[in-house]
């Protein structure tokens, strides 16, 4: 191992250190322990079967001990939900950097599985169609530049087995990660948000939100109940906003143009914002926005526009995870260790996302292999956590977890000299 790489190890070594005090301050040693090995072996065989991660944690037993430890906490009910609160904890520093809350519905495909609890018909994102398989409500935190991506929150649920419903769900999801915040971030939802039992609650906890519309609601502008398509025809499309998409080998420009109207969802209840959109060749697009600490037209149509634009970040996310970290190869059979499984292998990807980004390019560089293709400045300024993972994986394959878990530093007050100050 080159000096490059020792070095980057040490970096990863001691921010993996730092997490994992801090998800460990408050759980039991034994707990402690389980959380650490599980994490360590997810980042570093780069999968969620728990065989492959005992394997990976190199134990000076046999691995049928290990395995059986593991299995041990695994079954252990509310262990997800502890895992979720100390994972939320332990970023609630990044999450008060970001300005929006995106959250958005996903699914865990099983078509080859029989035998797992909870197996219900969910429809696949990718295929349209239907198959057996589980929920998930996931939620991250999202900078106004989208430069910072914290994954916050993923609940994996059946509605075969849990008395709840997919409203339940979401809500439980912004209110478990709005608690931990002094000021709460703008919730984004797709079209899945265009629901009254969703919107009323959130308008009613003072929580602010953008999504988009289906289009068949029923507004009140100025003190008519319409259907938004036809408030959209009253919208002057004054502002012009100009995007760039980056493709697979070249960026293009998309021109939209938009603009907003006051209206209420009922006829007593606060003002919110609808905003239109269109593009040449796609029609229109409508969204509604609470945003009670906002009054000005102009101000609310930016921001509106930018959170929504920030929302496509958790979609790269999911296919990220998919693809590098093998989400739907999640292979427990009992409901209960799938939730927890899922929480820890949630709480990992939050460690490359929110603990590494800033020194990912050191990393990147770092880490002894090509994994630069063309030697260029964009290829480590974009989306750049495909190859941060690679790397990850790639230097802690050479340590076990108790050689990668140091102490935090504190700094010395020795050689300080104590001035006594008469205020």
């Amino acid at each position: 191992m080159t000096k490059q790489q020792k070095d980057a190890l040490q970096k990863v070594q001691e921010r993996l250190g730092r997490f994992l005090h801090l998800l460990g301050a408050h759980i039991s040693k034994p707990r402690r322990k389980f959380l650490r090995d599980m994490v360590f072996g997810i980042l570093t065989c780069g999968t969620p079967i728990v065989t492959d991660i005992a394997r990976q944690l190199k134990e000076p037993i046999s691995l049928k001990k290990t395995l059986k430890r593991l299995d041990y906490h695994l079954r252990q009910k509310g262990l997800h939900h502890q895992i979720s609160q100390v994972n939320l904890q332990a970023h609630k520093a990044a999450l008060k950097r970001c300005r929006y809350l995106i959250v958005d519905l996903s699914d865990i495909q099983r078509s080859w599985s029989s035998r797992q609890e909870g197996l219900a018909q969910v429809h696949d994102g990718s295929t349209g169609k239907l198959g057996p398989g589980f929920w998930l409500c996931n939620a991250i935190g999202a900078s106004a530049d989208a430069q910072t991506l914290v994954p916050a929150w993923s609940d994996l649920y059946s509605l075969k087995v849990e008395s709840t419903s997919e409203n339940l769900k979401i809500l439980d999801t912004v209110y478990s990660v709005q608690k931990v915040l002094d000021t709460p971030l703008i919730t984004v939802i797709d079209r899945g948000g265009d629901r009254s039992k969703l919107m009323l609650p959130l308008i009613q906890e003072g929580l602010p939100f953008i999504n988009r519309q289906v289009g068949n609601r029923h507004v009140y502008f100025k003190g008519e109940a319409l259907l938004v398509e036809d408030v959209a025809t009253c919208v002057h499309l004054r502002d012009t906003f100009r995007v760039r998409k980056m493709g697979k080998h070249r960026s293009r420009e998309e021109t939209h143009r938009a603009g907003i109207v006051s209206v209420q969802l009922t006829p007593e209840g606060p003002n919110l914002w609808l905003m239109v959109t269109h593009r040449k060749g796609k029609g229109r697009c409508f969204f509604l926005g609470f945003l009670p600490d906002i009054t000005e037209a102009s101000e609310a149509l930016s921001t509106m526009f930018e959170g929504y634009g920030v929302r496509w970040k958790i979609e790269e996310v999911h296919r990220h995870i998919k693809t590098t970290y093998h989400w739907e190869a999640i292979s427990v059979e009992k409901y209960v260790k799938l939730k927890n499984l899922n929480a820890i292998f949630w709480t990992a990807i939050s460690f490359v996302y929110a603990r590494l980004e800033s020194i990912a390019h050191i990393l990147v560089l770092s880490s002894g292999v090509a994994l630069l293709h063309r030697m260029k400045i964009r290829e480590i300024t974009g989306f750049i956590y495909y190859k941060l993972s690679k790397c990850v994986t790639i230097l802690l394959a050479s340590v076990v977890p108790r050689h990668h878990h140091p102490k935090p530093r504190r700094p010395s007050t020795e050689a300080q000299i104590p001035l006594p100050l008469n205020y």
